[in-house]
């Protein structure tokens, strides 16, 4: 598998249209020419409060685009708070057929690989629906899946647990020819190295998906998102 490489080196909060347009193709795909993910790296002094504002503003602009090409805005989901430190198979998480996910990772000595697995892809070459290999070969579930899913799982390139990062990767279900761009890809993390159990790895965590789908309160769940200093599990 020869993914493209998404990666973008952002300097603020602010990403500048010409980056977004990227991730835009990148991850709202009809076909399976484009990865189905990006990965944006942030400065090293961005603070955990940068971070949570900047995926703020990324789903603002994203439910834009959403608007302008589909005629219908992106909410928010879910949002959380983890200390994630164990090692996770390739996976959806579990969410509307057309979602999409906003990971944002603070800066942490844990070390760890992030893998990609074009699900759609290998689907396709095996002559089944993107929702037809989930339920018959799920690699969360089956070695068959996890044999199948191998040559088109690759690690994301330039991943560095030491600075802030934010993934965006396409966590749906759909299939080709959907009106909505819908064709996902699976993820995945293994860690490598734990200093300590104390050690954090800190993984903001928001799924968007179409305003249809989401549930309401968002407004005083984004401001909690937001402010908060605690790790506290799900917000929304």
């Amino acid at each position: 598998m020869a993914l493209l490489d998404p990666l973008y080196a952002v300097t603020s909060t602010h990403i500048p249209q010409s980056t977004l347009e990227r991730i835009t193709a990148d991850v709202f795909r009809h076909d399976l020419n484009a990865p189905g993910f990006a990965c944006l790296r942030y400065p090293q002094d961005t603070s955990s409060f940068e971070l949570r504002k900047a995926m703020v503003q990324l789903q603002e602009s994203l439910s834009c685009h959403f608007v302008d090409h589909y005629g219908i805005g992106l909410g928010f989901y879910s949002m959380g708070r983890f200390d994630q430190k164990k090692t996770t198979r390739l996976h959806l998480d579990g969410g509307p057929s057309c979602s999409f996910l906003l990971l944002g990772y603070e800066p942490s000595l844990v070390t760890s690989r992030f893998l990609v697995a074009d699900y759609s892809r290998c689907a396709y070459e095996l002559e089944l629906f993107p929702r037809q290999f989930l339920d018959q070969q799920n690699p969360m579930l089956t070695e068959a899946g996890r044999e199948a899913i191998k040559p088109w799982t690759e690690e994301v390139p330039g991943w560095d647990d030491a600075i802030p990062r934010l993934v965006v990767i396409n966590n749906s279900s759909l299939n080709q020819g959907d009106s909505l761009p819908g064709l996902g890809v699976l993820h995945g993390a293994e860690i490598l190295h734990i200093p300590s159990p104390a050690t954090p790895r800190i993984i903001n965590s928001t799924m968007i998906v179409p305003t249809t789908a989401s549930p309401p309160g968002q407004s005083q769940a984004v401001i909690t998102f937001l402010e908060t200093t605690q790790i506290s599990g799900q917000i929304l």
